[in-house]
Parts: C-alpha cells; structure tokens; sequence
C-alpha cells in the first residue's frame, strides 16, 4: 500500500511541474514571443524542480536531502553570478534567499542522526496540525493586509506583502510544530 501511495504522489509531483511548465510555454506563445522571459524561465525552472526534486525523495531517502542541498547552493551561485553580471535584476535576490533555505533545510536533514528522522503518527500528526495552524495564521494576515488596503492603513509593494507572508507562513508552522512536540502532542 505504501507503495502505491508513494507512486500516486510522485505522478502528482511530475503533473504539476508538467502544469508549471506548459503554463510558462502558452503564456509566451499566447504573447507572442513578448512576455517576460525571466518569468517564464523561472517557472519553467520550478517545473524541472518540481519533477526532479518529487522523483528523487520518492525513490531516495537519504539522497533526495543531498539533492535539494545541492540544488539549493546552485541556485545561490547562480542568483549571486546574474545580479553581479546584471543578466538578474537586484529584485532577483529571492532565487538567493530560496536557494540558501533549500540548502539549509537539506543540509539539517543531512546532518540528523537517524533517530531524530523516525516519523512516527505522532510527529505526522503534530505536522499536519502545526501545518494547520499556520495556515491559519497566514490567511488571517491575508485578511488584515486587505483590509489594512481597502482602508489606505498601508502603503507598500506587494513584494514586500509576499514575503512577509511567506516567512510569515514558514515561521509560524516551525513554531507550532516545535510548541506541539514540546508538548509531547497535539491534545
């Protein structure tokens, strides 16, 4: 059973990087050959990730961390080499900043001992609840920022709204998985 569970989820992971893909494909072609190219190419560039990296911990334990680490520091070098050369924008920096957490993440589950990897129903179950909650949590920021819009409270750029809710949305689910396995569980 395990088994196939793990086959469905890497033919999810491969359609969706297929989706990202095509998406990036029509929009040039629906555009004419005018759309942002550097947009497109970074979708397509998730797509190939999205495939690769669903393959690899399907099929690999061990292995699918020395990937995403591998992937995550070449993604550094490649953000630093194209804002020093210009070839990427200033702006371009979050191809850094999602390397360097791709490689951090994958570098801590390499350097765990093996006990501390052992995913029991416990530790799903205090993930998909700390997942949860923080679901909750971005979303209610999404509501605030809205309204913090829509009654001129605010006035910043939407990369900037993105990113706090995306360290918002990482931050948040880190906190309540390690508050609920200090807790010994969710209940």
């Amino acid at each position: 059973m395990n088994e196939k569970n793990n086959m469905t989820k890497m033919w999810w992971g491969i359609a969706f990087g297929l989706l990202a893909i095509a998406a990036a494909v029509a929009a040039w072609l629906i555009s004419g050959g005018t759309a942002d190219t550097q947009a497109l190419a970074i979708l397509v560039v998730l797509g190939i990730l999205m495939i690769v990296l669903t393959v690899v911990k399907v099929h690999a334990g061990r292995r699918y961390f020395l990937v995403m680490t591998v992937l995550g520091a070449g993604m550094v070098v490649v953000g630093l080499l194209g804002i020093i050369s210009g070839a990427i924008p200033e702006e371009g920096g979050s191809l850094i900043t999602g390397g360097f957490i791709m490689a951090f993440i994958g570098g801590l589950w390499l350097v765990r001992s093996e006990d501390k990897r052992i995913v029991d129903e416990r530790s799903q179950k205090i993930g998909s609840y700390g997942t949860a909650y923080s679901w909750y949590v971005t979303f209610m920021a999404v509501i605030l920022f809205f309204w913090m819009d829509m009654l001129d409270l605010l006035k910043v750029q939407i990369s900037t709204i993105l990113g706090v809710l995306m360290f918002l949305m990482i931050g948040s689910a880190l906190f309540f998985q390690w508050y609920y396995n200090r807790r010994g569980d969710v209940y």
